[in-house]
């Protein structure tokens, strides 16, 4: 007989000879490693539905076991999957790794243009080419600057700015402010 054939036997053997209970303990640790495996690798939900799927299948053995313990399985994870995705929420944002590909802000509010109504910060009344001001949240190349007390939307010139840096106005196009950085 071939291999395959072999495997394949050994299987539905393992299948029909073995208690339900040790197929719901290893597939709840399956699902459980594939919950803690979607905070660290970001797959878009991916492992977090397989995860799901694993534990209603851990579930479904466990009650084949006895009904409490399917119980017991479906509970323990209806409190993993939280635990998980309030891990994701909160300890994720602070790797290192994800610190770098995320923009950051200070916790200020951000005024963003809605409904038609351009935000206060948008408007360039008042600003001249050549007037200088100062970085108020990095420029990406687009963030925002203070010109004489003034926070205004602005696009740079050249690229990256941090906050703080000195920079001038090069060009006004209706709401459109274009800055660079002055040395």
């Amino acid at each position: 007989m071939s291999e395959s054939l072999h495997g394949l036997i050994g299987t539905f053997t393992l299948l029909a000879f073995t208690d339900a209970w040790v197929y719901t303990l290893i597939l709840f640790g399956g699902g459980a490693i594939l919950a803690l495996s979607e905070v660290f690798i970001p797959s878009g939900g991916i492992l977090a539905g397989c995860s799901i799927a694993v534990f209603l299948t851990a579930s479904i053995f466990g009650f084949l076991w006895h009904p409490w313990i399917g119980l017991g399985v479906i509970v323990l994870a209806a409190i993993i999957v939280p635990v998980c995705i309030r891990l994701m929420l909160t300890v994720v944002p602070k790797m290192k790794m994800t610190r770098d590909l995320m923009l950051e802000s200070d916790g200020e509010k951000v005024v963003v243009e809605a409904a038609g109504h351009p935000a206060e910060t948008s408007t360039s009344d008042g600003l001249a080419v050549g007037q200088r001001g100062v970085a108020d949240r990095p420029l990406r190349p687009a963030g925002t600057a203070d010109f004489a007390g003034r926070r205004v939307d602005c696009t740079s010139i050249g690229g990256f700015i941090e906050k703080g840096a000195p920079v001038e106005i090069v060009e006004i196009a209706g709401p459109r402010v274009v800055v660079r950085r002055v040395d």
